[in-house]
């Protein structure tokens, strides 16, 4: 499929790819899904500045001006609107003034309030351009320069562009969600360095990166620690060949994250690996027995007596919020649990610290990121 066909399927047929600056970027919407899908997510309350309008999501002739407050209740497979029965399964609200606002956070755009199995689903859809400042607020560190944070916009609206096409593929509801399991989303933007953070969405306005025509899964974390992705063996490079970089990244090594050190009491940890091992009463010892080439733990040996449990490495990341970092090791000493490791996160594509240490050293934001993407080029969105 090439690419203008493939995009025209996301974008509704009117935007396309250029390999050259364009402008202006016609505006792309994004939807975020705010809360979970949980079944006991059956209340949602949506206030405004001034009066909210209300229509079906794909009939803006069914518009509605209510009060500053509107409140969705599912109540036996239902939806009550204000308190009134509703007959649909969707409803789009917007504001006539200012910013929709959601458990005392405010939003761009407006909002869809979908009834999706046993669950109400609340879904912000807005400009994707201020879908990347919002999330680059969040990403980004206070007082990183212009081009460090045109790097990360960059990456951000990648990552987006990626998750848009996946969920067409899917046919979800929704595009992304708000947690960092894809990119954290805050509502709207205002801070002390929203001037910059804005600028550096302008200045790449609708640039990606792309592998082969098609957008990348533009993996970020916050500090690499050197460790080199290609070594790593857990994501299958096949799919992402651009994530395996053989070149070190020494850059980073100004982040005060580079290595660290946690101690924790023994009990802490029994308790949270029984949540794994409900028998474990007791840690004799704990033991990194296998890792990767780049060194990061695939299996730990687990000793109750003599007794022997085993985990696996990833599963005791995710266990132990105090691990900051795929890579690290584990020490007994005496009742305390010594963790200690390099970086932030999984060690896959851009190394935000990295990154800021280059803008340092004379990198411009494009080439900083096809070091951290070997192979990749760059491509702009824009309007037929």
């Amino acid at each position: 499929m090439n690419i203008i066909l493939l995009f025209s399927l996301v974008f509704y047929s009117f935007c396309t790819y250029s390999s050259e600056s364009v402008e202006p970027i016609r505006a792309l919407t994004i939807k975020v899904l705010l809360n979970d899908k949980s079944p006991s997510n059956t209340s949602i309350s949506i206030i405004g500045k001034k009066d909210l309008i209300t229509h079906l999501p794909k009939n803006e002739n069914s518009q509605k001006k209510i009060g500053t407050t509107l409140t969705v209740n599912l109540d036996n497979d239902k939806l009550y609107i204000n308190g009134k029965k509703f007959a649909g399964n969707a409803l789009q609200v917007k504001p006539t003034e200012g910013y929709l606002s959601f458990e005392n956070r405010e939003y761009h755009g407006s909002f869809i309030i979908l009834k999706e199995k046993n669950a109400l689903l609340l879904i912000n859809v807005l400009n994707l351009e201020e879908y990347v400042s919002v999330v680059l607020r969040t990403e980004s560190w206070p007082g990183w320069p212009l081009e460090a944070n045109k790097v990360l916009a960059i990456c951000i609206r990648t990552y987006a562009v990626d998750k848009i096409l996946e969920a067409k593929q899917k046919k979800l509801s929704y595009h992304i969600k708000t947690t960092t399991e894809h990119q954290t989303y805050k509502g709207v933007l205002n801070n002390k360095h929203t001037d910059t953070l804005l600028l550096a969405v302008k200045e790449t306005a609708g640039l990606i990166i792309t592998y082969n025509n098609k957008p990348i899964l533009a993996m970020h974390d916050s500090c690499c620690a050197g460790i080199i992705p290609a070594s790593v063996e857990h994501i299958d490079f096949k799919k992402a060949p651009y994530l395996a970089r053989k070149e070190i990244c020494n850059h980073c090594k100004i982040s005060k994250f580079y290595t660290w050190q946690v101690t924790m009491p023994k009990d802490d940890l029994i308790q949270l690996l029984q949540q794994n091992i409900p028998k474990l009463k007791n840690i004799s010892s704990i033991v990194v027995t296998k890792t990767d080439k780049a060194g990061i733990p695939q299996k730990i040996e687990i000793y109750d007596k003599k007794e022997k449990y085993v985990i696996d490495g990833k599963a005791f990341y995710f266990l132990n919020k105090r691990i900051r970092s795929y890579y690290y090791e584990i020490k007994k000493n005496a009742n305390n649990i010594v963790l200690s490791g390099r970086g932030v996160g999984h060690h896959l594509g851009l190394c935000q610290w990295g990154a800021r240490q280059m803008v340092d050293l004379g990198w411009d934001c494009k080439s900083i990121i096809q070091f951290y993407y070997p192979g990749t080029s760059f491509m702009k969105l824009k309007a037929k």
